[in-house]
This record gives structure tokens, sequence and C-alpha cells, in this order.
């Protein structure tokens, strides 16, 4: 039996392309003050942000299901530079890691661990060089642990994928001038469940993501 497989990736990010394109443009349009543009994948689309954080402020939600940082990078400037925030929080990376798996659509094997890495803090590194071009203040998120890391061998990896990069993002947030938010430790304490499926957070996930983003940035006087 003949089976020709996949012959193109699909980018996520492009899933949202015209949504985005009408909402940014209405934003600028009508000359909206813009205080906080969350930008990431699914854990920052599927965070409902007025249940959590001051309805006072002007909150925009650019996460994209399935994004990585290639395509966020490509889209950072429409999707929050642009909108001119006064902050922009982002969290970005954990899809990346998942192309260490075989690629059906390629029909070739996963990607080295350290590529992967080395790409991610690449993409991110051109983010806050950007953001810092633009004087857009970031809160940089460490990436949220798998609470189910030790079931196979790629989640174990993944373990080490999250503690690595969040290191290297605690870094660049120093380097920068910007501010870190560590969601990770901060789940890592947790003893009820706080995913839905080991990556997406439940309402307890997020809401511990919100308190500590809230404190975290009002230890910078950032109200939000």
């Amino acid at each position: 039996m003949i089976k020709p497989g996949y012959f193109s990736e699909i980018a996520l990010a492009d899933n949202l392309r015209s949504d985005y394109d009408i909402k940014n443009e209405l934003i600028l349009k009508n000359k909206l003050n813009v205080d906080y543009v969350f930008f990431g994948d699914s854990i920052t689309q599927q965070w409902e942000l007025n249940a959590c954080f001051n309805r006072n402020n002007l909150i925009i939600n650019r996460g994209i299901a399935g994004d990585k940082t290639r395509y966020a990078l490509r889209r950072f400037e429409a999707d929050a530079l642009q909108l001119c925030p006064r902050c922009c929080v982002i969290l970005l990376g954990i899809n990346d890691f998942y192309e260490i798996m075989p690629n059906f659509f390629q029909q070739s094997k996963g990607r080295e661990y350290e590529n992967i890495m080395k790409e991610v803090t690449d993409n991110i590194l051109k983010i806050i060089i950007s953001a810092r071009e633009s004087n857009i203040l970031l809160a940089i998120c460490s990436l949220i642990p798998n609470p189910n890391f030790e079931i196979n061998e790629t989640e174990q990896s993944r373990r080490r994928f999250e503690l690595e990069l969040n290191k290297v993002l605690k870094m660049m947030a120093s380097e920068y001038g910007y501010i870190y938010v560590d969601y990770f430790n901060a789940l890592l304490k947790e003893e009820t469940i706080f995913t839905v499926d080991g990556t997406h957070p439940n309402y307890l996930g997020y809401n511990i993501m919100s308190k500590v983003l809230k404190e975290t940035l009002l230890k910078e006087g950032i109200e939000i």
C-alpha cells in the first residue's frame, strides 16, 4: 500500500492571523492605549485574562495555540510592538521542544535537543532585543512544569528543557533589565493537580500564575 505522507508543515500561527490583523487595526485606528499584551502559545490563548486581572486595564491576548518561537518572532512586531503596550507578558518555547519527536510531515526523525534549545534561545533573544529597541517593557515568563515528567523518556527530556530554558530566560531578563516571572517554582510547590493534561493549566494553575504575575509586577511598581 502506497502512502505519500504529508507534504508540508502547517504554521499554526496562521490560524488567527486574519483575526488578529483585524483586531490590531481596530486598536490602532481607535487610538486605544493598551496596558498589557499577553503574547505566547495555547497557554496564553486559553487564559481568560479578564477573570484574573484588573478590568480597568486594557489587556490584549495575542496567544496562538501551537505557536513556535520562529513564528512568534515573525509576528511579534504586529501583535505586540505596534500596539505599544505598557508591558508585554511573553510565555513561549514548549511547542518547539516537541520537535524532538519524529516529524510526519517531513517524514524525518526528530530534531536534536541541542539544536532546538539553541533556536529557541536565539529567537527569544531577538524578541527581547526588538522590544528593547522599541522601548517596550517585557515580563519574561518561565515555562510551567509538567507534573508527569517521569512517565517516559520524552517527558524527562522536557523537564530538562524546562529547567535549562528557564535558567537562560532568567539570565536574559537580568541582562536586559526586564522582569522574570517564575511560574515554574510556584507551580512545582502545588500538590493539587494544576493542569488538565500535563501542559495546559486548569483554573487552579491559571489562578496561581495570575497571583505570581501580580506579585512579581507589583515589586516593580506595576499593578495589573
